[in-house]
């Protein structure tokens, strides 16, 4: 594997093997270690702030749900890419790079990326609907859903069966609203327009 040229046309499958496995591992560990509420920024800017003296167990809680979140952010951000390399364009698209497009060149091997980055996105959303970025994740998963080309039929099935868990789980009907939300804000941006 080390002695691959990124030339050689088995680096992009290597690439491709990689990047799904690692994927689906992590979204495993998250979705085993994330709590199913929210982690408050509020209380760690206001103990910085406040100079209260804490414990050294509360600041190693606090450094630890600090790591978590930022790890969390760095994973979805990376599944984002996934999902861009064949889904998501046009104004929303914040991705600058292209380095998943220009390592898989094969639209074949681009759906399935974005497909298992669509299944970990799921996982997550099913697993902890309350946790920091769920509003992230839906948001990702209605574009998705709205996106109307044909090969990317398994895809909304994916996020339509996602849904569908999302509003029977949620008895609060916190997500059922920000999905719902997502949803008209993504109507109100096509003229209304929905295939």
């Amino acid at each position: 594997l080390l002695d691959l040229d990124n030339t050689d046309p088995q680096y992009g499958l290597i690439f491709l093997n990689v990047q799904l496995l690692t994927s689906q591992s992590i979204c495993l560990v998250l979705c085993d270690i994330c709590p199913n509420f929210r982690y408050s920024e509020r209380f760690r800017k206001e103990t910085a702030d406040s100079k209260l003296k804490l414990k050294r167990d509360t600041i190693k809680i606090q450094e630890y749900e600090k790591s978590v979140v930022q790890f969390y952010q760095l994973y979805l951000k990376r599944l984002v890419r996934m999902v861009e390399a064949t889904v998501l364009t046009g104004n929303k698209s914040k991705s600058k790079s292209n380095f998943i497009k220009a390592m898989i060149t094969s639209p074949e091997a681009r759906l399935q990326i974005s497909s298992v980055a669509v299944n970990c996105l799921s996982k997550m959303l099913d697993a902890h609907p309350n946790f920091n970025f769920s509003d992230q994740i839906i948001d990702i998963l209605v574009r998705v859903f709205c996106n109307t080309f044909q090969d990317l039929k398994p895809l909304r099935q994916i996020c339509s069966e996602t849904f569908k868990r999302l509003f029977q789980a949620d008895k609060l009907g916190d997500c059922s609203l920000k999905a719902i939300t997502h949803f008209s804000e993504h109507i109100l941006q096509q003229n209304y327009r929905v295939d």
